[in-house]
């Protein structure tokens, strides 16, 4: 059942390759092992399973969905995971207590970026990290809603898409500006091309199309066209003012 479900968000979140990948570009600058994390708005768990597989002290695994909550409680079973049910808005724990903080693919369906933010400051420890994922207002293909794969729909303003689309998209000066006004610091910041796990019997071409995106990742002007944004920031010191 645990797998099942586990299968289940892979498919929402673009597959096991994806899951696998984000919690690899955070262990590039923050160790996971012995940590407190939180996973808010965590889904079906697919990235707080990994944590927590990775060794990490404790991972709180937040998700406003009651019914998700529900069914994963009963099946995904880790000693190191904890699953709740809130609102990163008004995040039910307490100050300066995480050493990590998971939002992946979160920010840009909340109303207000703000208020989650802050809590997410509030709860953070002074050396703790945050790791966002969100999607690249560069990348050529929609990514959400019905006209998800449609061409070049991100490239059109903002106010226009929205109309069609309820997701927000972000450059990288957009996130950085936005947790820079948070007092966060932004340390490290990656883009992802697609992973292809939603093509089913091409295994061979997504090996190949998969080194290529790799090669791609490692030049500058072409990886910022990669689907997501992935930036680790650090709560900034009591009295540091990062505007």
């Amino acid at each position: 059942m645990t797998r099942t479900i586990i299968e289940r968000h892979q498919r929402i979140l673009g597959g096991e390759h994806r899951i696998q990948r984000k919690p690899l570009i955070l262990g590039k600058v923050t160790a996971l092992k012995g940590k407190i994390v939180l996973d808010v708005g965590c889904g079906y768990g697919g990235y707080s399973l990994d944590v927590a597989r990775a060794e990490a002290r404790s991972v709180v695994a937040l998700e406003i969905d009651r019914g998700v909550i529900t069914e994963i409680k009963t099946s995904a079973n880790h000693p190191n995971l904890h699953f709740v049910l809130g609102a990163g808005e008004s995040l039910p724990i307490r100050n300066s207590s995480v050493d990590v903080t998971f939002l992946m693919d979160v920010l840009e369906h909340v109303r207000c970026e703000g208020p989650i933010l802050q809590e997410v400051h509030r709860v953070l420890k002074y050396d703790g990290r945050l790791f966002i994922s969100a999607p690249n207002r560069f990348y050529p293909l929609e990514t959400h809603g019905r006209y998800q794969l449609f061409p070049f729909l991100p490239y059109i303003p903002k106010q226009l898409r929205y109309l069609i689309i309820d997701a927000r998209i972000y450059t990288s000066k957009d996130l950085i500006y936005l947790l820079q006004s948070k007092n966060f610091e932004m340390i490290y910041l990656e883009y992802n091309m697609p992973p292809l796990d939603a093509l089913q019997g091409f295994e061979e071409m997504k090996k190949a199309m998969r080194r290529l995106f790799k090669a791609i990742e490692r030049i500058p002007v072409l990886r910022s066209f990669g689907c997501s944004i992935n930036i680790v920031c650090e709560k900034c010191r009591s009295g540091k003012n990062m505007n």
